[in-house]
């Protein structure tokens, strides 16, 4: 499909699209609300580290293992940090696609992502059936 076609059929998608989906406001209400939700959680972990941190005294320590056990409760703590500015990207991401009219529109193959998946995953962006490709791919054990 050359530029054009596919810039006509993005934008009758677009239009098409519209009926389907929650207004932008409520759209944007909506990742605004999960975006706060995420950045006082990310404030929290960061804190429990650093407290963490500052009132273990190896010094005073009975058992070797307590170390050890604040480096684990640290790391998990650091995943969840990572995992949560990923949906904070997605957030973004997907109120950019938004302002675009791009919102909704599967970003492998341009056909639209169907209302109820945006619903359960509002910063979907990618198709169920492009999705499953992707993590097929992904997680392919061929190359073991």
């Amino acid at each position: 499909m050359n530029s054009e076609n596919r810039n006509t059929q993005n934008s009758q998608n677009t239009r098409s699209l519209q009926a389907g989906l929650p207004n932008a406001a409520a759209l944007r209400g909506t990742l605004a609300q999960r975006q706060t939700e995420l950045e006082a959680e990310i404030n929290r972990k960061r804190a429990e580290v650093r407290r963490d941190r500052i009132g273990f005294d190896s010094s005073t320590s009975t058992d070797g293992g307590d170390g050890a056990q604040l480096d684990a409760i640290g790391s998990v703590h650091h995943a969840e940090i990572e995992r949560d500015m990923a949906e904070l990207r997605d957030i973004s991401a997907a109120l950019a696609r938004v302002d675009t009219g791009e919102y909704g529109i599967c970003a492998d193959c341009g056909e639209q992502i169907v209302a109820a998946r945006l619903a359960i995953w509002p910063t979907a962006k990618r198709c169920t059936p492009c999705q499953r490709r992707l993590e097929r791919g992904r997680f392919s054990t061929s190359s073991i």
